[in-house]
């Protein structure tokens, strides 16, 4: 009896996981930072740090959503397999796994200022 494989999810990528832990490694380090809170010291001190990291969670997501997702026919008889709609954009693949919900980074980011307001 013959043995067969049926790839159902991407094939693993070294550099999205070094990049994940490499980004994970940075903000942690940021929040360690400011778990203690930030009197006195601006934002415009870490901005760029924010900024450095937005970037790249947001090209490790732009990677991730780019591999190649595998097709296999078990997928269309379980009724796993992505919609026509689903398969074009790979934003849409994204909010199809994540049950519809929006994912992603808000386009834009709100800041708190000193006196508590929300900008």
């Amino acid at each position: 009896m013959a043995g067969c494989a049926v790839q159902l999810a991407p094939s693993y990528d070294t550099t999205i996981i070094d990049g994940l832990t490499g980004a994970n490694e940075q903000a942690m380090t940021l929040f360690a930072s400011v778990s203690s809170g930030t009197e006195g010291s601006p934002f415009s001190d870490r901005e760029k740090t924010y900024d450095e990291l937005i970037g790249k969670f947001g090209a490790l997501r732009v990677q991730a959503l780019a591999r190649p997702t595998p097709q296999p026919l078990i997928l269309d008889y379980l009724g796993l397999a992505p919609s026509a709609a689903t398969a074009s954009e790979p934003e849409n693949r994204l909010k199809a796994r994540q049950g519809g919900m929006a994912g992603g980074f808000p386009s834009q980011r709100k800041r708190v200022t000193t006196a508590g307001s929300i900008q």
